[in-house]
């Protein structure tokens, strides 16, 4: 489903060992040398050469120094299309921290759409945690934060439908 990540290559694994809070029990947890990766929905993510997304997520930095990265992949060639460092030689800490950047797909994804991937990098020892992890296009229907899909809201706009069911 659209919360299942996979696991490509390393050690990585979800437990319940450091709740965010009750409502979010479970992170992510990713060792040295860990890819993590999440296609989204069936089919993939589609994303255009210039898209601008905001990545958000919590991270608990376990045992460090440790560093991780957030790629956008694409699903056919696994080529590159953007990506963004979100820890750099971080220290082990002792809590859950928010991080919110930008990340920009320099080229558009093929007919398979892509995937968010995040990498682990640090000692042996190192252990980073993730969860609440949100990757939202910035160019929302009529600029709006954590609005609708442009093509899909216009799409609706123009039908101009006599009800609309929410969800589904």
């Amino acid at each position: 489903g659209p919360c299942t990540w996979s696991v490509e290559s390393g050690n990585a694994a979800r437990d319940a060992s450091a709740p965010l809070s009750a409502a979010v029990p479970h992170g992510l947890w990713l060792s040295a040398g860990s890819v993590v990766s999440n296609s989204g929905f069936p089919g993939g993510i589609a994303v255009s050469a210039g898209e601008s997304f905001s990545l958000s997520l919590f991270v608990l930095v376990r045992s460090g120094p440790v560093s991780l990265e957030a790629r956008i992949v694409d699903t056919a060639t696994d080529g590159m299309l953007g990506s963004a460092s979100l820890l750099a030689s971080a220290p082990a800490g002792v809590a859950w921290r928010a991080v919110k950047m930008p990340l920009i797909a320099l080229r558009a994804s093929g007919a398979r759409g892509c995937r968010l991937q995040l990498r682990a990098a640090g000692g042996d020892a190192a252990k980073v945690g993730v969860t609440v992890v949100s990757l939202f296009p910035t160019q929302t229907w009529k600029g709006r934060k954590n609005g609708l899909r442009t093509d899909v809201a216009a799409w609706l706009n123009e039908s101009q439908p006599a009800f609309i069911r929410m969800p589904g």
